[in-house]
């Protein structure tokens, strides 16, 4: 299982592509999945989606891997966390609003849905991969996990108030189709399967010991994989099953890449306004850069939003895109950290 779960994490974007690929072919399933409403069939007054249940399971699982005690670093730089979180979201935001003003120029058709999309990444947490990215890189992991954990928290109230804000003051937004979203996954329900599951997960690993939960970690990591790839599935059927148009496609691209960027860059000026450490500023870039796409498809699930095709490309394209992102930064940072110890070596000869 170890060696699969090693596989499957370093080729994760050519899997992810490739399940992108099956989904365009064979959309069926996957549409089906997406649209699944086990509220409806149990006959209860709740929507309760397939992507829901798996999101879900994804944070439980996530919380299985973070050792509270490691947080506690984040006690010692209030002014770190607080102005990090604020990034999770602040920066994000003005590029939908810049968003906004752009797309309809270039995409008119698509401009609505593809705006939708950007909000829904927008208004999400960080994402749980970039702990690994994080942990790969040789970052801190205490500050991945804290931002992980924090914005997660915060998300059941700050999420429905951006999204409230979009539908009110965005120029191009479809006002109606965000506060759908907003009113269907805020207050309780967020609660309930964004906060319990992260709640359950800690419990969890608190009940069998940090040494027990590490050993699962290969299992754990390679389900998680596999719910996201699910996940992934069935959003790419949604989005790709009729072919989007090169233009969509070109301008959720770019959008998805401004909201990747906008990330890293806050990383860099937190970087130089508090003078951090290469790992800090490692994590701040992974974290800030990369944002629960599939949180923001459950959400969309839920809000019964799956018929907006173009807002389901967005958040297709965004995921690949932040991976791309980070898989870039790593590289950049291997490279760095090759010319550094040769530069040492050759001053040491």
């Amino acid at each position: 299982m170890l060696p699969l779960a090693a596989f499957v994490r370093r080729h994760f974007l050519w899997v992810l592509l490739s399940v992108y690929g099956v989904a365009a072919v064979v959309p069926g399933p996957g549409a089906a999945a997406a649209r699944f409403d086990l509220g409806a069939w149990a006959g209860l007054n709740a929507r309760i989606t397939a992507p829901l249940i798996l999101v879900a399971a994804l944070l439980y699982l996530a919380a299985m891997a973070v050792d509270a005690s490691q947080l506690r670093v984040l006690l010692q730089k209030p002014l770190l966390w607080l102005t990090g979180l604020a990034c999770v979201w602040l920066g994000p935001a003005a590029v939908v609003a810049v968003g906004a003003w752009l797309l309809p120029s270039l995409a008119s058709e698509a401009a609505a849905g593809l705006l939708l999309g950007m909000t829904l990444v927008a208004a999400m947490p960080v994402a749980n991969s970039s702990v690994a990215w994080t942990q790969q890189a040789g970052g801190s992991l205490p500050w991945s996990l804290g931002l992980v954990v924090l914005s997660i928290s915060l998300t059941p109230w700050v999420t429905p108030t951006l999204l409230k804000f979009s539908g009110g003051a965005l120029a191009g937004a479809d006002p109606v189709l965000i506060e759908q979203a907003t009113r269907s996954f805020s207050g309780a329900p967020f609660i309930v399967w964004v906060i319990l599951p992260t709640i359950a997960g800690l419990a969890t690993r608190r009940a069998m010991g940090p040494e027990a939960a590490d050993e699962m970690a290969p299992a754990r990591k390679l389900l998680s994989t596999a719910i996201l790839l699910v996940l992934n599935y069935g959003a790419g059927s949604l989005a790709l099953g009729d072919r989007p148009s090169m233009v969509a496609l070109a301008a959720a691209a770019i959008a998805a890449t401004a909201l990747a960027l906008i990330g890293v860059l806050l990383a860099n000026v937190l970087t130089w306004a508090l003078r951090l450490d290469r790992p800090t500023r490692d994590a701040l870039r992974f974290s800030l850069g990369m944002k629960h796409t599939g949180l923001a498809f459950a959400v969309a699930a839920t809000a019964g939003l799956t018929g907006q095709r173009a807002a389901m490309l967005l958040i297709v394209v965004a995921t690949p895109i932040q991976h791309a992102v980070a898989a870039a930064m790593d590289w950049a940072g291997q490279k760095a950290e090759a010319r550094r110890q040769q530069g040492e070596g050759s001053d040491a000869a």
